[in-house]
């Protein structure tokens, strides 16, 4: 829910609507944290285990890749945005729709991948199976 908080607050004080309208359509925050979550799991695990070399890849992808995926995701949002209010003629049309097709491709595959490996974790752990099949009944 902190996800989902920070992203709908976060699109609001943009003022952007492009923003706004990505925000409702990939729940980005919230992938973002589960991705967070999963990999310091995982580094907490390697950790424990003083498996240092895969502690460190996961610290990495739960830091500083995670940030880097949510920053270049809202400058794409913000050059879409760019472009599609500019008036400056057809190339920044075309430009903004090149933009606009990347970030809606990289938005689904990354949601797509993101939740693959989370269903991958959860039939993992058979306790938290069981728990999603009660709120399912």
């Amino acid at each position: 829910m902190i996800g989902l908080a920070y992203g709908i607050t976060e699109k609001i004080a943009s003022g952007n609507g492009v923003a706004i309208i990505f925000g409702i359509i990939f729940p980005m925050h919230i992938i973002w944290q589960m991705n967070q979550g999963r990999h310091f799991y995982k580094y907490q695990k390697a950790k424990n285990e003083n498996n240092h070399k895969i502690a460190k890849k996961e610290l990495f992808l739960a830091t500083f890749t995670i940030f880097l995926i949510h920053g270049c995701w809202d400058a794409l949002i913000s050059l879409v945005d760019y472009f599609a209010s500019a008036s400056t003629g057809a190339n920044s049309d075309i430009l903004g729709g090149i933009l606009l097709i990347i970030t809606i491709i990289f938005g689904t595959i990354y949601i797509i991948i993101s939740i693959i490996k989370a269903i991958k974790v959860m039939k993992s752990n058979k306790k938290a199976m069981n728990k999603i099949e009660e709120l399912w009944e």
